[in-house]
């Protein structure tokens, strides 16, 4: 009788759930400005840095100034595409946050390992 439930549920909400016209949360209300923005941007990009795009560091904000020193490196002569930040405060990841971004001709991805 469990087994039935699942199918139950997805036999009566599925034609309510596909009928509704869902809006996609991560597009512009302008969806061709968008993609003229992201098509610019990328089409800017050297293949060092449409590689680099593919690539996330991690970061540390509760470590010195060398480590710092290390992920901003990453940021402008690799070209990383984001940042994956792990231990450290909130308040540090958003001081270093801000820095890196500043650093970055692309908008970093940014991550956490909470």
């Amino acid at each position: 009788m469990r087994c039935l439930f699942p199918l139950i549920f997805a036999f009566i909400f599925s034609p309510i759930l596909l009928a509704q016209n869902l809006v996609d949360p991560l597009l512009a209300p302008d969806k061709e400005k968008q993609e003229k923005w992201v098509d610019s941007v990328y089409n800017s990009l050297s293949l060092r840095e449409k590689i680099g795009q593919l690539f996330m560091v991690q970061a540390f904000s509760d470590k010195g100034t060398d480590h710092t020193n290390e992920i901003a490196r990453h940021v402008t002569y690799n070209k990383v595409g984001g940042i994956i930040y792990s231990n450290g405060g909130p308040i540090r990841q958003a001081k270093l946050n801000n820095q890196l971004q500043a650093l970055s001709k692309v908008p970093l991805l940014i991550g956490m390992d909470a």
